[in-house]
């Protein structure tokens, strides 16, 4: 038997399949879809098996080094689609395929050099300086020093050395100790182990040791006894990362009671997942007019259906708060996929999908590659978001994407949008896509007022505050009844650019060309799109004028201006470059 294998050598010489022979230990085991370890030239590495077949046309065929999944992580669809999204984002097979899967699953082979033992004395002593007591070294630590490279290679020749490949995969399972009974006749000595051993038996599965001490407040002691007489038996188990252990649900919220026009569109998306049909809908409505409602209900049906959906999400909208709704709603089966988790989190989150443990994913561009096997809808939130095109390779819509799945699994993609993109919305007038509306508010809720301030008159009046007098009176008055206020600006630093008024020289990146900001703390400029950075002039590096005058205005600049309007208020600045995960969710 041979497989066919995509190797991970994004080149367009060998953006093909190569053959290679199954060994007899990988018979009935490997399957399309499998992450497998080959050689290739004169090393070994990763790629995919895209087909197993009987019989190969090649001459000489090499075998598999080594199968490095159980499972395969790309089905049978997946892999279609890695090839037509190759096909239309001209792109190498490679690179769609490792889009598929989180950046933790990218197994890397780690060069290393190994000795024999029988063989140290007589290896030069700059090489057995080099290994110490170690019979295997990493490949990065041998110094790249011609004199080492050449008794390498001498002892490579004669037998004494040998470079070896090991898997190192991005993120690994997470796992604690834990205990469990052991059947056994015989009884503790103490009562205190007796009571101990009474409490863990009555669980029904291996209980962590840091749960048993920190939450039961077992001794730690007494458990270390009972393991040592034979009466438990430690092992390890896994633990998943939750990476919203702040957005928990029971998945028993009830559904909220819908609009006549709600109504019509929950109608029409159940309708179009019943008939088994890949349709493309658009969800045309305004703001606070409850779309995220209709998500939910349509969801609803889709898993009563058996089936299961994906709701792609802008990353700036994917916030807890988001999350927390479909997590009251369904509770334990949804995933989570976005780039804020940790490369831990995202490994957990994947795998919970592809154990079939979950019926809904809830991310961000990337989830559109969820490994399910039975899609019933697709909900792409805020669909004309430029967010949802990768700028990378492969350079994919998920849209594009997500109306390709459609068609494999006959189920509707939904479009959501207060301002749809226009060509979505051509298509939707045209007949391409069904049209649903929801033209009014829930509660018939009246839009937010929205005020401009020219800041020109504020000046002509003598406000040289960064901040309108209107805006200065209701942040006071939200004060006065307790209540909080949100400044949004995109920019950071103190001010946008520093420039000469004598000669009008302007801080540049030179790098970049683009104007340097200034930045009040440590008194220096800097470029925010390559880190290059300077100290702030004292006088001007063309004229030596010292009539250097800050321009533009930044996040320090309205921190200071807020300190000196109110200086006994409680200030936080959230700027998510720089925040730690999760801050945002925390009392400031």
């Amino acid at each position: 038997m041979y497989a066919k294998v995509i190797v991970d050598v994004p080149a367009g010489g060998v953006d093909r399949t190569f053959d290679y022979r199954l060994k007899e230990e990988h018979m009935n085991v490997a399957t399309a879809g499998m992450r497998v370890l080959v050689p290739f030239g004169a090393r070994k590495q990763t790629g995919f098996i895209t087909e197993i077949t009987s019989s190969s046309t090649v001459k000489k065929v090499k075998s598999i080094h080594e199968l490095l999944d159980v499972t395969p992580v790309l089905n049978g669809e997946l892999l279609e689609l890695g090839q037509w999204l190759a096909k239309e984002t001209i792109c190498f097979q490679i690179t769609a395929f490792q889009a598929m899967i989180p950046a933790a699953m990218r197994a890397k082979a780690q060069k290393q050099l190994h000795r024999r033992d029988d063989e140290v004395t007589r290896l030069p002593m700059e090489i057995q300086a080099l290994f110490g007591q170690k019979t295997t070294i990493d490949w990065k630590d041998v110094p790249q020093q011609k004199k080492i490279l050449t008794q390498i290679q001498t002892g490579i020749v004669a037998g004494q050395l040998r470079v070896g490949y090991k898997l190192k995969d991005s993120a690994k399972h997470r796992e604690q100790k834990a205990v469990r009974v052991v059947q056994t006749n015989e009884t503790p000595n103490t009562d205190q182990q007796k009571k101990t051993l009474n409490r863990i038996a009555k669980k029904e599965q291996p209980v962590a040791v840091a749960s048993l001490i920190n939450d039961e407040s077992l001794s730690r002691s007494t458990i270390q006894t009972l393991v040592k007489n034979g009466f438990l038996i430690e092992e390890h188990v896994v633990i998943e990362r939750n990476p919203y252990t702040a957005a928990e649900g029971d998945g028993k919220e009830q559904k909220a009671t819908l609009t006549s026009d709600q109504t019509t569109a929950v109608h029409a998306l159940i309708q179009g997942v019943k008939s088994n049909q890949a349709k493309t809908m658009l969800l045309h409505g305004v703001t606070g007019s409850g779309k995220t409602e209709v998500y939910l209900q349509a969801i609803e049906e889709v898993i009563h259906a058996g089936k299961e959906a994906i709701v792609l999400v802008p990353e700036i909208s994917l916030t807890p708060q988001m999350v927390n709704r479909f997590k009251r709603r369904f509770g334990d089966a949804v995933a989570v996929m976005h780039s804020a988790l940790s490369t831990g989190e995202r490994y957990d989150e994947w795998m919970k999908i592809q154990r079939k443990e979950v019926q809904v994913v809830v991310g961000a561009r990337s989830a559109v590659f969820a490994p399910f096997e039975n899609i019933g809808l697709i909900v792409i939130d805020e669909e004309h978001e430029s967010s949802y095109k990768q700028e990378d390779y492969p350079r994919y819509h998920a849209r594009e994407v997500a109306i390709r799945r459609s068609e494999k699994h006959q189920c509707p993609v939904l479009l959501g949008s207060a301002t749809p993109a226009l060509e979505s919305y051509a298509r939707a007038l045209k007949g391409v896509y069904q049209l649903l509306e929801l033209p009014k508010r829930v509660n018939e809720k009246p839009l937010p007022d929205i005020h401009f301030a020219d800041l020109r008159d504020e000046l002509r009046s003598g406000n040289r505050s960064v901040f309108s007098k209107e805006l200065l009176d209701k942040m006071k008055e939200r004060l006065e009844r307790k209540e909080q206020t949100v400044l949004f600006l995109n920019r950071r630093g103190f001010s946008t650019f520093v420039m000469c008024r004598s000669c009008g020289f302007v801080g540049m990146c030179p790098h970049c060309e683009i104007s340097l900001t200034y930045h009040q703390r440590g008194e220096r400029l800097k470029c925010h799109y390559c880190s290059y950075e300077e100290g702030m002039y004292e006088t001007c590096p063309e004229c030596e004028s010292d009539q250097i005058r800050y321009f533009g205005t930044g996040t320090q600049r309205w921190k200071k201006n807020c300190r000196n309007f109110f200086p006994k208020r409680r200030l936080f600045v959230w700027i998510t470059t720089r925040r730690k995960r999760k801050v945002h969710t925390k009392s400031c």
